[in-house]
Formats: C-alpha cells, structure tokens, sequence
C-alpha cells in the first residue's frame, strides 16, 4: 500500500518505468489538493497533470481514502472556553 509513497519519496520508478518529475512538488500540491486548501483551478490542473503518473494517482487516492476514514471515524468534540483562554493566555505569555 505506500510503495507509491515510498518510491515518490525516493524518486522510485512507478510501474510503467516513469519517474515523477518533480517529487517534493507534487507531495506539497497534493497535500493541498487533498486538504481542500489549493486554489480550484490549480487543483484542477494538479489532477489533470498527475492523470499521467501512476504512483502521483495512487499517492492521491490513497491521501484522499485516508482523509476519509480519519474524518468518518474520529469523533468531534467542542473544547470548553476556559481551555481555550487558558491555550491563549499561555501563548501570549511567551511572546512576551
């Protein structure tokens, strides 16, 4: 399963003989992409360019499952608002 990860980390060939022609970027973009955190149209492109690149695909499909089964299965809970001036009060403090 993260043979894909694991040979964009390592500049790996994929199983069709190509290497990913640029790694580092397309790990940072399609950390993005999967975060919904990208610009629409350049996830839009990201995706088409990636059509191409088997272990760019599989390294997105797999972020992307991921996601959701963390989202599905990780319970949301509220913080109480004394935790939260408590969080602030301390960083404040270490500004100062």
């Amino acid at each position: 399963m993260w043979s894909s990860i694991k040979n964009l980390f390592g500049g790996g060939k994929t199983s069709n003989g190509t290497k990913c022609k640029d790694p580092q970027k397309c790990l940072e973009m399609l950390q993005l992409v999967v975060d919904n955190e990208a610009d629409p149209k350049k996830a839009a492109k990201f995706l088409k360019q990636i059509e191409g690149c088997k272990m760019c695909t599989d390294c997105y499909e797999q972020d992307n499952c991921i996601k959701d089964i963390l989202s599905s299965k990780v319970e949301r809970k509220s913080v109480p608002q004394d935790v939260i001036d408590c969080i602030k009060l301390k960083l404040n403090e270490e500004k100062n």
